[in-house]
């Protein structure tokens, strides 16, 4: 799904969050047109939940899954700005 390059970015966002936010936790999400998948991951410790949204759904539709996934119980996440 994705490339050594997005992988080592993203653990490089997770390691660099530990001393800020303690055990700092991850979603790839991926963008689809037909059918969805969602699964959770723990990479060197950090919970990672890679998932989709189908984005030939109503924006509703579309808005309410990913309020879902910010507030879901397997994998409850808290904003954290991304320093660029």
């Amino acid at each position: 799904m994705s490339g050594p390059t997005t992988r080592g970015r993203s653990l490089a966002y997770l390691k660099n969050y530990e001393p800020e936010v303690g055990a700092a936790a991850g979603i790839l999400l991926y963008p689809t047109i037909e059918g969805d998948f969602s699964c959770n991951y723990r990479i060197l410790g950090h919970p990672v939940r890679v998932c989709s949204v189908n984005l030939m759904q109503p924006w509703t539709v579309i808005h309410r899954q990913l309020l879902e996934l910010l507030h879901s119980e397997s994998a409850p996440l808290k904003p954290v700005a991304v320093r660029a």
